[in-house]
């Protein structure tokens, strides 16, 4: 394959990470569930105020998909350029100026940004990078518990929060995260969220088209290897791929691992367990093994076994695997950089294009876009690109609104990728289809780029 083109035609493996990628989830309704979710947890155990879902509605508009970080060390969001310059900071209530950032943040310089472009994308006690559909609906219960726990500070010692309650803030948003996503929870029936999925799967999940199923299909027939890869344990990934394929979904790949830890996954060596498919629900046996089977179901494993078994399947000593997926931590990073795997970034707002698969509905836009935080792709104070575009751009093949999309052009389209970019300019190249609208992107510099 050119480095400056990638083709699915010139793939011997192509994978799939499940969540957000191979099925697409309703956003806002997710957005719904999740935080009211979280709100009872919060309320009932927690010790919450009963007029806290009030709260948590009133930080709606900062909710934004464009890779913004939580820095738990302030209490805050911010918006970093590929520098290391904080162009925007909100903490409490609202948005800070220059000089307040300069405050907290000498020169307004995020200590972090070497570290982070190294990969390491979320620190303990120091910051949390949002970058994926499920943090980005859960911005606003975080943003809501940091405030409570601010003011409830401030009220019971008339002193200014600290980096103590920062964290502890953060420590409880963990925790409820915890109880709602916990494996064990859905079996035990335990989550509100895994709850409405088992009664409601179609308010959330959206089905599959038939495009995609005979795109697989033809990618098959045509003896590439088909993998679907996910972190979901194997009983909800069962759940939401019967519901956005069918019962028999299973027949359509090559080899599944759910329970896969990524990114741990492509950096540990722990063995694969074996999925008991006749268990209800499914399971993951005690049976470990380092040999893979075509055809079948495993958790957990490693991507060196993988990545062996691939090459013996396919009886190539190098071949070329794509992998899809939404989480830049655990899809896009590791793998390109570990493995070279062609990574296909799948960045729903991409969706604002008319000419992408699912044009965003107004409810959606009001999820991944903000006003007040500008341009996701750019930072207008600096005229340079956000950090989020840089890990974008440098660790990504292409960049894609869905796999439908793909799935549209057929097997044989070759779509210019961000290699062929000048990283110091900014690589609009690879995103397909391109930023057209001034929420991603300045529209005067998408004009300069198409120019050049």
């Amino acid at each position: 394959m050119s480095l400056k083109q990638f083709n699915v035609s010139d793939c011997d493996a192509v994978g799939f990470d499940m969540d957000q990628t191979m099925c697409r989830y309703n956003v806002p309704k997710m957005e719904d569930i999740l935080s009211s979710s979280m709100i009872k947890v919060l309320i009932q155990h927690m010790g919450y105020p009963k007029e806290f879902s009030n709260n948590v509605a009133s930080f709606k508009n900062i909710m934004c998909a464009g890779g913004l970080i939580c820095d738990i060390p302030s209490g805050s969001f911010v918006k970093i350029d590929i520098e290391g310059k904080i162009e925007k900071m909100f903490h409490h209530k609202g948005f800070l100026s220059a000089a307040e950032i300069e405050e907290i943040y000498p020169d307004s310089l995020w200590p972090h940004v070497d570290k982070f472009k190294k990969g390491v994308f979320s620190f303990a006690g120091q910051y949390w990078f949002m970058e994926d559909n499920f943090s980005v609906v859960l911005m606003t219960v975080l943003a809501a518990i940091f405030s409570h726990e601010i003011d409830q500070h401030t009220l019971s010692t008339g002193k200014k929060a600290d980096i103590a309650v920062y964290r502890r803030a953060f420590l409880t948003f963990n925790d409820v995260v915890g109880i709602l996503w916990d494996p064990e929870t859905y079996v035990e029936g335990t989550s509100a969220f895994f709850e409405y999925m088992k009664r409601e799967p179609g308010q959330i999940l959206c089905p599959v088209s038939d495009t995609v199923k005979d795109w697989l299909v033809k990618l098959r027939s045509q003896g590439k290897f088909v993998f679907l890869m996910t972190s979901s344990h194997c009983d909800y990934t069962n759940l939401v791929m019967s519901h956005c394929f069918s019962p028999k979904w299973t027949e359509c790949f090559d080899l599944i691992i759910s329970t896969a830890r990524k990114p741990k996954f492509y950096t540990e060596r722990m063995d694969f367990s074996v999925v008991d498919t006749e268990a209800v629900p499914v399971c993951s046996t005690s049976e470990t093994t380092q040999t893979l089977k075509r055809g079948h179901w495993y958790t957990e494993g490693n991507g060196e076994i993988l990545n062996k078994f691939i090459r013996e399947v396919l009886k190539k000593d190098d071949p070329v695997v794509a992998y899809f997926g939404d989480s830049l931590k655990s899809d896009i990073f590791s793998p390109k950089l570990l493995y070279n795997w062609d990574t296909v970034y799948i960045m729903d707002s991409l969706r604002s294009s008319e000419n992408s698969a699912y044009p965003l509905s107004k409810a959606e836009e009001s999820i991944f876009f903000s006003n007040e935080w500008g341009p996701i792709l750019f930072c207008q104070s600096t005229n340079k690109m956000s950090l989020y575009s840089h890990i974008i751009t440098s660790k990504s093949s292409i960049a894609i609104p869905s796999v439908e999309y793909m799935a549209r052009t057929g097997l044989n389209h070759s779509f210019s990728s961000f290699a062929q970019a000048d990283h110091r300019s900014y690589p609009v190249t690879g995103f397909h289809p391109q930023p057209n609208t001034s929420l991603l992107l300045l529209k005067d510099l998408v004009k300069l780029a198409r120019k050049a």
